[in-house]
């Protein structure tokens, strides 16, 4: 199956969009990815000097299949939510009701009640105070509908903010970063600019800091970069 072909026309630009499934991947990523010695969870407590590996000129069929091999621009996936969440146009009524038709991850999965699950969304919490309260509250600020992308070497987050009628796409290229937690900031920063919200009944925690790329499209013409 060609990934490409089932992109939509007008919607996401093919020339800055690719599938990496075989080849070098430094030919279609703009930048290396590095792919820490330690677990995601253990590098989070600061492994000064860790081995690391620099993932660029590996052969893109490390990187899986529809989990973690598509190549892009933060803008060409919040445009594409866009379309999906916010006009709705690009699927038929049926078939985003079926994908959005959402349950509470239960035991042994992985984050077991603090995810809502459908057919290649999820409902997610962007602030980890909250996170760990419980499943996501569909209309609390924090919560976006999108989902998250993990390939070694890069992590990547997108949805569509209710709040604000406006989608996003963050991506690093560095596995040791937890990208909610720049989410939840990205969406206090688009709460003051739309609401003039400074303080939200939310907690974002410390921001976490790698080489991001992010980008609301929003309804309107201004953008916000972070």
């Amino acid at each position: 199956l060609a990934q490409s072909a089932v992109l939509p026309e007008g919607i996401v630009d093919a020339e800055r969009t690719a599938f990496a499934n075989t080849g070098n991947i430094s030919s279609m990523a703009t930048i290396a990815g590095v792919h820490p010695e330690h677990t995601m969870s253990d590098a989070l407590l600061s492994h000064l000097g860790e081995r690391v590996t620099k993932i660029d000129d590996q052969d893109a069929s490390i990187l899986g299949w529809t989990c973690g091999n598509m190549v892009s621009t933060t803008r060409q996936v919040a445009r594409f939510y866009w379309s999906l969440l916010g006009t709705r146009t690009l699927l038929s009524p049926k078939m985003l009701a079926e994908m959005s038709r959402l349950r509470t991850l239960s035991p042994p999965s992985w984050s077991a009640g603090k995810i809502n699950y459908g057919l290649g969304l999820m409902l997610q919490q962007s602030s980890f105070i909250k996170y760990l309260q419980g499943p996501p509250v569909d209309g609390d600020w924090g919560v976006y509908l999108g989902h998250g992308g993990v390939t070694y070497g890069f992590l990547s987050e997108q949805g569509w903010i209710p709040q604000l009628n406006a989608t996003f796409s963050i991506t690093t290229n560095d596995e040791r970063y937890l990208l909610f937690r720049l989410a939840c900031d990205l969406i206090q920063l688009g709460a003051w600019h739309s609401h003039g919200l400074s303080v939200l009944p939310f907690m974002c925690g410390d921001l976490a800091i790698g080489s991001i790329g992010a980008v609301l499209a929003s309804q309107g013409t201004q953008e916000i970069r972070a």
